[in-house]
């Protein structure tokens, strides 16, 4: 028994209000959604990403600092159940 643990991707330039990026990210979700993790940024509103198997990276950057750092102290498997992912996990 192994356990098989999909690479997270980052897709930038996403953004839910543009029906064209919302479109490309179905497409991408299609092609390599089953075989990779795909990884947005935290713009947008929540309400738009549930509709979508995607997780979200907890880095969100304003002057220079990570206002979302308390994200990344969560345990991995609570990150998980939320749909969170650091930086530092995504792999490409």
């Amino acid at each position: 028994m192994s356990i098989v643990v999909k690479k997270n991707i980052e897709v930038k330039g996403i953004a839910f209000p543009n029906k064209g990026a919302e479109l490309l990210l179905i497409t991408i979700i299609q092609k390599i959604g089953g075989k990779y993790n795909i990884c947005l940024e935290p713009h947008g509103d929540y309400s738009n990403k549930i509709n979508y198997p995607i997780y979200t990276k907890t880095c969100l950057r304003y002057k220079g600092f990570n206002v979302l750092f308390f994200l990344e102290l969560l345990p991995a498997f609570i990150r998980r159940r939320l749909g969170l992912v650091n930086q530092s996990e995504i792999d490409i």
